[in-house]
C-alpha cells in the first residue's frame, strides 16, 4: 500500500506553514501600520491599504513558493486563483462560526480576528494541497 503522507510532504507543509506565519505576520503588521497612517487622509483607507500589501505579498508569496517551497515553477493565474478561493472560504467561514461560537457575546474586534486567524489555520492543509496538487505540480524537496 502507498504511504499517504511521506517525509517529503511533511517538510514542504512545514515550510509552507513557515511562510504563510511570517507573510500573515507581516501583512497584517503593515495594513494596520498604513491603516494608521492614512486615517483622516482616505476615506477607504481599509481598501487602499489592504491593496498596497496584499498585491505585493501575493508576488512575493508566489516567488518564495516557486523557489525555496516547491522548486517548480507554477503558474501565477492558478497561484491567484487558489488565492482567492482560499480568502473566500476564510471570510465565509469567519462569518458563520463567528455567529455560531459561543464568544460571540462578547463581540469585539479581538474575537473577531482570532476567529479568523483559527479558521485560517484550519484551512492551511487545503491551502497547501491545492497549491501543490493545481499551482505546484510536481514540486519535490531536496
Amino acid at each position: 500500500m502507498k504511504q499517504l503522507y511521506t517525509y517529503k510532504d511533511l517538510k514542504l507543509f512545514s515550510l509552507f506553514i513557515i511562510n504563510g506565519g511570517i507573510l500573515g505576520l507581516l501583512t497584517y503588521l503593515i495594513q494596520n501600520f498604513l491603516n494608521q497612517f492614512l486615517d483622516g487622509f482616505l476615506e477607504y483607507r481599509n481598501f487602499v491599504s489592504s491593496f498596497l500589501v496584499i498585491v505585493p505579498f501575493l508576488f512575493l508569496n508566489f516567488f518564495i513558493q516557486r523557489r525555496i517551497i516547491f522548486r517548480v515553477r507554477g503558474r501565477f493565474i492558478r497561484f491567484a486563483a487558489a488565492n482567492f478561493l482560499i480568502l473566500v472560504l476564510i471570510s465565509l467561514l469567519t462569518e458563520v462560526s463567528f455567529r455560531l461560537y459561543p464568544m460571540q457575546i462578547i463581540v469585539n474586534d479581538f474575537t473577531y480576528r482570532l476567529n479568523f486567524i483559527f479558521v485560517s489555520l484550519l484551512l492551511m492543509p487545503l491551502s497547501f494541497l491545492l497549491k501543490r496538487n493545481f499551482v505546484f505540480i510536481g514540486g519535490d524537496v531536496q
